[in-house]
């Protein structure tokens, strides 16, 4: 007996030996060095198009060699967001251009680094001259998506940077218009609720700012001024995409009790919710939920869920090109509506999550408004993703239904 145990304690040894050698060892690690990333810049132009170019320095910092097999540039110009331009994007080596599409598959040895180019073609459309539709262009995102393989399996990855359009303008030598908004409109059903439709919002807007740009000779001191959740946690960039997030095998396992259309019914969902909320946390509501649904008890698991249970938004749950998103709930929003009313002078304040199943949270009221006949109000849900781009509703003389009420 006592040789068996010498001999199976010899082997564990020599098996944690061998790991702690292979783990010593390391993996590859291709970091692209977006924050250095050169400026872009003109690579051909003429009546109707131009070519950007901006130069990313790929680094693999890792103590194995890694393999780049394929890269694509890809913008993310939704014609939600502008339809004055089409964009078209494409990867390659520094110094090394190609007529065609094709990657090819390069060497990243350890603490060695290759430059990829990310290429941006802009066409104008609807009969526009290139100036024409630059001067009312948008900012937006560019994906450079490359796959990689090494010690660790292989996998996509993303690099994601702005082309921003002051700096188009600045390089095409024009002045840079704000995009044209369309007027607001009245509820055909409803006299006193007033959509107004802004353009696209990112992080880079202040959502107190925009709320006032637009609202402005629209909104009185009797009116509530009522604006979706998501819009603004994107502004708080309160958004997560997918890929980012690290997926646990606990998080695989409890999106599969969530309903197929809920926002917590994916792993990524559910693992965004685990990482602002804690994952022993959500999992035990989910129990807890679970059981109390069969004593007739429901609503437990967004209760002890976390505040973000019930807020967050899985991919497709807002407008693009944050559709493909995460978005959580807004942070502060009782500090963001009362600077709104302070602001805009008006009677009360309202952020809302209100979605086509007939379903309108409060997430954030004023003091002194009736913040549930706001919600009710609002249950058609006026607000509009994609090409309406309404996120901002203005309940008319509000003050005076609220009285009548009473």
């Amino acid at each position: 007996m006592t040789i068996i145990c010498g001999i199976l304690i010899a082997i564990l040894a020599v098996i944690l030996i061998i790991a702690l050698y292979l783990n010593n060892r390391g993996r590859e690690k291709v970091v692209p060095k977006i924050e250095s990333r050169t400026p872009w810049k003109i690579e051909k132009r003429n009546s109707k198009s131009v070519t950007l170019s901006t130069v990313i320095e790929f680094r693999n910092e890792g103590t194995q060699s890694a393999m780049i097999v394929d890269a694509i540039c890809h913008p993310q110009l939704p014609f939600e967001q502008y339809d004055g331009m089409e964009v078209f994007g494409k990867a390659e080596k520094f110094g090394v251009p190609r007529e065609d599409n094709y990657f090819e598959t390069l060497v990243l040895e350890h603490q060695e680094s290759v430059e990829l180019v990310a290429k941006v073609t802009l066409t104008a459309r609807k009969n526009l001259t290139l100036e024409e539709a630059a001067a009312n262009m948008v900012d937006f995102p560019v994906e450079f998506i490359y796959r990689e393989v090494g010690r660790t399996p292989m996998h996509f990855s993303i690099a994601r940077f702005f082309l921003n359009a002051d700096e188009l303008c600045s390089l095409l030598g024009i002045s840079h218009n704000e995009p044209e908004i369309k007027n607001a409109k009245q509820d055909a059903d409803n006299s006193n609720l007033l959509t107004v439709p802004t353009r696209i919002l990112t992080p880079e807007d202040d959502i107190v700012d925009i709320i006032e740009k637009y609202t402005k000779g629209k909104i009185g001191p009797d009116d509530v001024v009522t604006v979706a959740e998501s819009v603004v946690a994107i502004t708080q960039g309160n958004i997560v995409r997918p890929d980012e997030l690290k997926i646990s095998c606990l998080a695989k396992l409890c999106c599969l009790f969530i309903p197929d259309y809920g926002s917590l019914a994916t792993p990524h969902g559910m693992q965004a919710l685990m990482a602002r909320e804690g994952e022993w946390r959500v999992a035990f509501a989910l129990v807890a939920g679970f059981l109390g649904k069969i004593i007739g008890q429901r609503g437990l698991f967004y209760k002890w869920g976390g505040h973000q249970a019930a807020l967050i938004d899985d991919v497709t749950g807002t407008m693009p090109p944050f559709d493909k998103c995460v978005v959580y709930g807004p942070e502060n929003p009782e500090k963001v509506v009362a600077n709104l009313k302070s602001r805009l002078g008006c009677f009360g304040a309202m952020i809302a999550d209100v979605n086509d199943l007939k379903r309108s949270r409060i997430v954030g009221a004023t003091e002194g408004m009736n913040a549930q006949l706001a919600a009710d109000l609002l249950i058609d849900n006026p607000f509009g993703n994609a090409s309406q781009k309404t996120p901002i509703c203005i309940l008319k003389n509000f003050r005076q239904e609220q009285e009548s009420r009473k």
